[in-house]
């Protein structure tokens, strides 16, 4: 965060929800104030240091912020979309998932071959301001994951893996009493299968590279 320093005692107006109205805030102000959602998106992408033991929540963390600090550069509070004003902490969404979207390509870039990396290591493109149509390459992992567990995990687990690695990338934890439901076994069954599937993924995860 280059700037950074500049921004925490400068202030500008910012409206940080849809009842509020404009504030002079500083970053500094912003971060403590969106810190519920920072550790939201910590959750929900927490499944990512669950299967590679070099990426730490810390790191989801620091690049959320940074994401953070991007948007509210950026950000404009008489800016209006559909009649109505824009609000910061909206606003910021597709910022934070484009600057994770960035370290998860770097990531992958960094642990593959340099001939891999061209593959996969593409220009960032800027951030658009419509972020329900942001990308972010965490979708083309979680789609590796899934079809290395349909492809070389044993059938009659398939489902069952399948759905607790959607629980974990979607929601940031299993759903126990509906997976002990839909597939009748106790919970401690729940757990050990789940820990047997991050066996696996980081075993050949770690010779292969294959997911990060």
């Amino acid at each position: 965060m280059g700037n950074l320093a500049h921004y925490t005692n400068k202030k500008k107006p910012i409206i940080m929800k849809a009842s509020e109205g404009p504030r002079d805030m500083s970053f500094e102000e912003v971060l403590q104030e969106s810190g519920g959602m920072i550790e939201k998106m910590v959750k929900k992408y927490h499944w990512c240091t669950t299967f590679d033991n070099m990426i730490e929540d810390d790191d989801i963390r620091n690049n959320v912020n940074f994401g953070l600090f991007k948007a509210y550069t950026e950000y404009q509070y008489d800016y209006f979309k559909n009649g109505t004003h824009v609000w910061f902490l909206k606003f910021a969404e597709g910022y934070i998932k484009n600057s994770l979207r960035e370290f998860m390509q770097r990531f992958r870039a960094k642990k593959r071959t340099p001939v891999d990396s061209m593959v996969y290591y593409d220009s960032f493109e800027k951030i658009d301001e419509d972020v329900d149509e942001a990308f972010i390459v965490e979708d083309d992992i979680k789609i590796d994951i899934i079809d290395y567990i349909k492809a070389e995990l044993p059938q009659k687990k398939v489902d069952l893996y399948v759905k607790m690695c959607e629980d974990v990338m979607d929601y940031g934890n299993l759903s126990v009493k509906e997976i002990t439901q839909k597939f009748n076994m106790p919970r401690q069954t729940v757990s050990y299968q789940w820990e047997r599937l991050v066996e696996h993924i980081k075993s050949r995860n770690s010779k292969t590279h294959i997911f990060f």
